[in-house]
């Protein structure tokens, strides 16, 4: 499963006609990179973000893209758009209806 967010590659994959705005190809860029994550990445960064374990959207801070991180984010979004074409291949998204995970 994966979410088709505008801004994201696999929303250009299956909708490669509908640009994402500067801010969308932005916020996916920071999720892709895990930018702001309360997600630890080592045991040392879980004990450091054990204060963060409750944290909500609002309490967490987020980092932005650097401009070089968006400019090859751009250029990744537009690969991933010229794919289809390029490569005689569609994705489709299916509406399976909720899944065991949209519970968790």
């Amino acid at each position: 499963n994966s979410e088709c967010l505008p801004g994201s590659c696999i929303a250009a994959i299956i909708s490669p006609d509908k640009k994402p705005s500067e801010e969308e190809l932005a916020r996916e860029c920071a999720a892709g990179l895990r930018l702001g994550s309360a997600e630890p990445d080592s045991d040392e960064e879980a004990q450091d973000k054990s204060a963060e374990k409750h944290a909500t959207p609002e309490t967490l801070t987020t980092q932005e893209p650097s401009d070089e991180q968006l400019k090859e984010w751009r250029e990744l979004w537009s690969r991933a758009a010229d794919c289809p074409q390029k490569h005689r291949t569609a994705l489709a998204h299916v509406h399976t209806g909720p899944t065991r995970a949209s519970y968790d």
